[in-house]
């Protein structure tokens, strides 16, 4: 016989099963084609799988009860979520299904920007999806303890049908969702119907947030073909993007307590007006209100198309790491990378003396940061995110995802600009900027500088307390993000102090252990001045 029953402990086991056949399918490279192919292979993001499930997923005809009757359910309700999941109407699979999936993993969105594709509907290839099924999905930071439906970094997802002024809400709902991190806008479509689809940067607490998104149905990236008078169907040209009507940036009752504005110098967002359809220029991008005598930060961006994500290619992750001795404290670093031979950096650990939350930020430069440590516009803005220090003398891992690998060639040196928003980075004193502090057969790391937040205060030889990963490869490639992700940080600045103090930095109990590498000979200070920034 048969016998009823309910429960995680039935619906854990499915999902988890279903989660590593979806992962299966993109390392093995069934994606886009639905056919295994070698070079189509990728990792995907948590994110990525837990969009591709929830996009996939379908409605319940009802409910059955313990007792044996069955009760009416309506989409997203408390009973039925998002669904049924279902592989077949999740991913594209040669000979099971017909539908169509375009794929952006690890794609990122600044406050205030709005990122659009247009896509068309085309069942002329024998598609039979009668539907297109959008979802956004993100790995929001953790919010402030006794916090309820808060929502660190807010983003938004919005759909179109070009020629109409409907806008398409997710969840079910009427208007923007506020409360979860994933979004799903479902609509029934018709051969030829045209949509654009849009992520909002709503109300983000760090400067950006990466996140995936996933389209099925029976679509294809760009405007509909037009039909002209012969039988011949000719591409009519890709229209401009355009911005969706920017809802408030200013912070909801949703937000934890501790907001930017109670971060030590962190400047006050202002809020951003954009007209409706109007393009997105850079002076529309949300500006930092600056503090006297400050830099402010606001990175330059473009209208952004987002572009569906390619395989990548994989390289075995590599690390080198400093030692954690500590003994000052200040806000970070600046220091540079040699790379002996074509290096990707993927991700930092660093030295935080708290257990408390942070704002993390990183920047670099092509060539040295010797004589530009407080010139922001010589500095590209690569990424941001909130993390939680781990305490002295225990390295802090930055979150995945936080930016795009920053590539670096054989021979060449990067600048790297690390920092958080409170005097908390922990660092060493050093025998001189330039010096070897650590190096191995890949990439050499020298000393550096300490920094106030952001690019005031210098604090020369200083050693960066932290670990480097990076992977090696003779061909730059990268999935994530691509060339649509690519932001140049400009800042505009005010004057620096005229007086500045080392009261910003903090020399601290901790014991100083001199770097193991000051035997080395070699030196690759610049020949420049590098007191051109007094302390």
């Amino acid at each position: 016989g048969t016998r009823y029953d309910q429960g995680t402990s039935m619906s854990t086991p499915v999902v988890a099963g279903t989660v590593a056949l979806m992962r299966q399918y993109f390392e093995e490279g069934w994606y886009p084609t639905g056919k295994k192919h070698s070079a189509h292979k990728m990792s995907p993001s948590g994110a990525l799988l837990k969009a591709v499930i929830l996009n996939g997923a379908q409605p319940l005809k009802g409910l059955q009860t313990k007792e044996g009757s069955t009760m009416q359910v309506a989409d997203y309700d408390e009973s039925t979520g998002f669904g049924r999941i279902n592989l077949l109407t999740s991913l594209p699979l040669d000979e099971a299904n017909s539908i169509k999936a375009l794929v952006f993993d690890r794609k990122y969105v600044f406050r205030g920007e709005t990122q659009s594709l247009t896509f068309h509907v085309d069942t002329s290839d024998g598609c039979d999806a009668d539907t297109v099924s959008a979802t956004l999905v993100w790995t929001d930071p953790p919010s402030a303890t006794g916090c309820n439906h808060c929502l660190i970094n807010d983003l938004d997802l919005y759909m179109e049908k070009m020629g109409s002024s409907q806008r398409l809400y997710p969840n079910g709902r009427d208007d923007r969702e506020s409360l979860n991190n994933a979004e799903r806008i479902r609509v029934p479509v018709s051969n030829g119907d045209e949509y654009k689809i849009s992520v909002y940067g709503q109300n983000l607490l760090s400067s950006s947030q990466s996140y995936a998104l996933v389209i099925t149905g029976c679509i294809v990236e760009g405007s509909a073909p037009a039909v002209v008078n012969n039988p011949t169907l000719q591409p009519i040209p890709e229209p401009t993007n355009h911005p969706l009507a920017s809802p408030s940036s200013a912070p909801t009752t949703q937000q934890p307590t501790r907001s930017p504005s109670t971060v030590t110098e962190e400047p006050s967002e202002a809020p951003i007006i954009v007209n409706t359809l109007a393009p997105i220029h850079p002076t529309s991008s949300p500006t930092k209100a600056p503090h006297t005598a400050s830099p402010t930060m606001t990175p330059t961006r473009q209208p952004t198309t987002l572009a569906p994500t390619s395989p990548p290619h994989s390289d075995m992750p590599k690390s080198l790491s400093t030692n954690f001795s500590g003994g000052i404290a200040s806000y970070g670093n600046m220091f540079d990378l040699v790379a002996k031979k074509d290096v990707s950096i993927t991700g930092f650990s660093i030295h935080i003396a708290s257990n408390a939350l942070e704002i993390f930020e990183v920047y670099t430069r092509d060539g040295t940061h010797v004589n530009f440590s407080r010139r922001p516009t010589a500095w590209t803005f690569q990424g941001s995110t909130i993390l939680f220090g781990k305490g002295e003398n225990v390295a802090t891992a930055v979150p995945d995802n936080v930016f795009a690998p920053i590539n670096i060639s054989a021979s060449m040196t990067k600048g790297i600009y690390i920092t958080i928003t409170n005097p908390r980075m922990k660092y060493s004193i050093g025998t001189g900027t330039g010096n070897i502090s650590e190096e191995n057969s890949d990439v050499v790391l020298l000393e550096g500088i300490g920094k106030a937040y952001a690019f005031k205060n210098t604090y020369e030889d200083r050693i960066w307390n932290g670990v480097v990963y990076y992977s090696v490869s003779s061909i730059f490639e990268t999935a994530h993000p691509t060339d649509d992700d690519e932001f140049e940080g400009v800042m505009n600045i005010t004057s620096p102090s005229s007086s500045p103090s080392r009261t910003d930095e903090q020399v601290t109990e901790s014991t100083f252990v001199a770097s193991s590498h000051e035997h080395h000979q070699h030196n690759y200070r610049s020949s420049s001045n590098i007191l051109e920034d007094p302390t």
